[in-house]
């Protein structure tokens, strides 16, 4: 017979292990909402390092690994000095030289140095477009604004990805002042928070793709007729959902979208079931997610509603990107009704214009030239 003292401690017993449990459930959801973070809005590993062999007038020999082999344009930064590098002159399975095409700084042999996706720093003045700095009020208060001119009636806003910052809009804008495009590059809050002293959580646009409402506004309030919205990674994100906002139906005339995150929750999914994470458990962490960073997972699956996306939209992405892989553009533009897809052999997340950087701009110019350069429809010509 069980006594009444040992039903009590027996009662206490199955109570603490169940709080334990439930403790260390809640304690593990947690930790998984932040490896969720890890994965959809943290920088996807360190940049490529590498040694200074050899400097030279036109040259620079760094260490081989499997980026400084890959072709095209790459940064190289070091403690005191940063450099453009070009094409590949020669390799060897050690080093490889390359092409110096610009450098600031001093770059000295021996010195350690990171191979980026971002080359020209630190405004539009460095690929040689004049431009001007805006203040626009939005969400979040004041921010800032980089605004190039053109005669065309269309602008293009560019929204950068999330680990890094409107620098990432100088690989094109050369080419967009060609085409007389004005353009339109807004800080987001996570630039806000990292100038002010912070850190980059996002929502990945669940209500952050309002940050780029007032340059909108300021498009159209400044003789926009068409806009393109021009989005990579989770900027790509911001700009599907501002286009779905109605107020702007009559201006958002196409989408570039470079290296897009189309559907978070399945790359949540796939990392967690990589870890094999058992299926509640991914649950409750996508939930504690949405508490923690505000993700909206359902309002930010573009791939459930891409058949309704009726805008012309240029994709391009790297083949090798293992952040937001490839197969999420081709599930895309297999649905959608107008989508260029353009597929970049050995290209990581957001490399694809570094890899192939002719190649991209000849696609960007022949599908902006199909689409939107020149009068928008209906305008009326100056007299």
């Amino acid at each position: 017979m069980v006594t009444k003292r040992a039903r009590t401690w027996l009662a206490r017993g199955t109570l603490i292990t169940v709080v334990a449990v439930l403790g260390t459930l809640g304690v593990g959801t947690w930790a998984l909402s932040g490896s969720i973070a890890s994965e959809l809005l943290l920088p996807s590993g360190p940049d490529s390092v590498v040694t200074v062999v050899a400097v030279d007038a036109g040259s620079v020999t760094v260490t081989a690994d499997a980026r400084s082999v890959l072709p095209g344009v790459w940064g190289l930064t070091t403690d005191h000095g940063a450099a453009t590098m070009g094409d590949i002159v020669s390799a060897d399975a050690t080093a490889v030289r390359r092409h110096l095409l610009d450098r600031t700084g001093v770059l000295t042999v021996g010195a350690t140095g990171m191979i980026e996706r971002i080359v020209y720093r630190p405004d539009p003045e460095a690929v040689g477009v004049p431009f001007s700095e805006v203040i626009l009020e939005g969400p979040i208060g004041e921010v800032s604004a980089w605004t190039t001119t053109g005669t065309d009636d269309t602008w293009v806003v560019f929204i950068h990805d999330f680990d890094v910052d409107g620098t990432e809009a100088l690989r094109v804008v050369g080419l967009l002042a060609d085409l007389d495009l004005p353009v339109i590059v807004p800080a987001l809050r996570t630039d806000v928070a990292i100038a002010e002293g912070g850190s980059r959580t996002s929502d990945l646009g669940s209500a952050g793709w309002r940050d780029i409402v007032p340059a909108l506004d300021l498009a159209i309030a400044s003789g926009a007729q068409d806009i393109v919205l021009f989005g990579s990674g989770t900027g790509a994100s911001l700009a599907l959902l501002a286009a779905g906002d109605s107020r702007y139906a009559g201006h958002i005339a196409a989408l570039v979208l470079d290296a897009p995150l189309l559907d978070p929750a399945e790359v949540a999914d796939r990392h967690l079931a990589q870890d094999k994470v058992p299926g509640f458990l991914v649950g409750w962490a996508k939930a504690v997610a949405t508490f923690r960073f505000g993700i909206d997972w359902a309002g930010l699956d573009h791939l459930a509603v891409a058949a309704d996306q009726e805008l012309p939209v240029l994709i391009f992405h790297g083949e090798g990107d293992d952040r937001y892989p490839v197969a999420s553009s081709q599930a895309y533009a297999a649905v959608a009704p107008e989508v260029t897809l353009v597929v970049v052999p050995g290209a990581g997340h957001g490399e694809a214009w570094n890899v192939d950087p002719v190649g991209y701009w000849e696609a960007l110019e022949a599908f902006l030239t199909a689409t939107v350069v020149g009068p928008a429809e209906g305008a009326v010509p100056e007299a």
